[in-house]
């Protein structure tokens, strides 16, 4: 008997030490294995960590970004179940339809895990011709029956301004409604004039969103929306939303088995996250290091290229001053016969101005006379004027003549013989 217990003790001793070891073992293969349903997805595209404000495990996306806001890389597209967002991120399965997302100030957006499907857990604004939306809170539980137990007014409190995404209300169906988003700067002029319109209801048990209406967003854009049908389907792994044609298909595990993860999850031990985060920081640090040899190796880039784009454009000013008085040159040029000759013009003025104030005064009034010379010629011209006058005044007394003569020569006769009378009486006298 003393043989056997002399025996047992150390095999109990061995089994109890064997089993303590391969306890921790165990248990990291369950949760390994539990939490395998999202967390090994999620790992490879950000970092998980404890956080207590959150109630547990949170898991922050990496290589965002800057200015990343959740819902913004995808597409809203309707259906009976309400507005689903689409994601284009390889890791948008998860985050985007189940849990909440905060904003937190040392890890930025950060995803808390949920067991509730949804299209969209966000948060809805509309008016003046805008659309906005914003990831709800994880304090906005839901409950069956009763939908979001929070209020509008207790939303607008809880969501801050900068996780916001409005875009014009002719933009909101667009594929590409990531270019759309307007900056994060015009939130809070966009947040007073909109109003909040967040309404989830319970419908087959399931948490539709009808607070934004499809008939508004087609009212106020003109044009029709297009429906789409959902087909459901439950998986054991991976989950998402695949659209084909005008059919979503949702893959998603049961609820039950979401649960669970999320419970084991949430029972991970915190020195693990202790361990975790000495790891990250040293990630974080290299991680800090190579952006800031990026940004240090953009900044020498940029300045490379502001400098070698400042010399080019000295290089262009200099060519546009050297073509400019090239230009110039020519011109001169070109122009150098007219001012000589225009040089000479005024020379020659000069010098008759110059004869002109050396005349002596005797030649004077020759230029007084030269002066008067047009009056003069004006009265010629008069006189040359009134000559076809005295002319034909002239011909006139020509023309009369004979017959003047014709009068005067019966009188010229009669003189004659008296004459000729006087002369024979003389002689009489005389011989007498």
């Amino acid at each position: 008997m003393r043989y056997r217990i002399h025996f047992l003790a150390p095999l109990l001793l061995a089994l109890l030490v064997f089993g303590f070891h391969c306890a921790p073992a165990k248990s990291s293969a369950a949760v390994s294995v539990s939490v395998g349903l999202y967390y090994d997805q999620l790992d490879p595209y950000g970092d998980w960590f404890y956080a207590a404000d959150y109630g547990g495990w949170v898991w922050s996306p990496g290589y965002v970004s800057a200015g990343w806001r959740p819902y913004t890389v995808g597409y809203w597209v309707y259906s009976d179940w309400g507005w689903v967002w689409v994601s284009e991120d390889p890791w948008g399965d998860w985050p985007y339809h189940y849990g909440r997302w905060a904003f937190d100030a040392s890890y930025g957006w950060v995803w808390c895990p949920g067991d509730v499907w949804a299209p969209a857990w966000v948060s809805w604004r509309y008016g003046s011709g805008w659309v906005g939306w914003a990831p709800l809170p994880p304090d906005a539980d839901w409950s069956y029956g009763i939908g979001i137990r929070y209020s509008s007014s207790s939303l607008d409190r809880r969501i801050v301004s900068g996780g916001w995404c409005f875009v014009p209300v002719n933009d909101f169906a667009n594929r590409r409604i990531r270019g759309r988003v307007v900056p994060v700067t015009r939130n809070v002029a966009l947040m007073q004039q909109t109003r909040n319109v967040t309404r989830y209801v319970d419908v087959n048990s399931r948490p539709v969103e009808r607070g934004l209406s499809v008939d508004l967003i087609e009212r106020a854009a003109g044009k029709r929306v297009p429906r789409y049908d959902i087909t459901e389907r439950s998986v054991r792994g991976r989950g998402g939303v695949q659209v084909r044609g005008r059919s979503i298909t949702v893959s998603k595990p049961t609820r039950s088995a979401v649960r669970t993860a999320n419970s084991r999850l949430q029972a991970l031990p915190r020195d693990r996250a202790e361990r975790g985060s000495a790891v990250r920081e040293n990630e974080n640090a290299s991680r800090r290091q190579n952006e800031a040899r990026m940004r240090s190796d953009r900044v020498r880039q940029e300045r490379r290229s502001q400098q070698i784009q400042e010399q080019r454009r000295r290089n262009e000013r200099s060519q546009q001053i050297e073509r400019r008085r090239q230009d110039q040159r020519t011109q001169i040029q070109d122009q150098r016969p007219q001012v000589e000759e225009r040089r000479s013009q005024q020379r020659q003025e000069q010098r008759w101005q110059q004869a002109e104030q050396q005349q002596p005064r005797q030649e004077r009034p020759s230029q007084q006379a030269r002066e008067r010379r047009p009056s003069q010629d004006r009265r010629s011209q008069q006189v040359e004027e009134q000559r076809p006058r005295q002319e034909r005044r002239s011909q006139q007394v020509e023309q009369q003549r004979p017959r003047q003569e014709r009068r005067s020569q019966p009188a010229q006769q009669q003189r004659k013989k008296q004459d000729q009378d006087r002369d024979r009486r003389g002689r009489g006298n005389s011989g007498t």
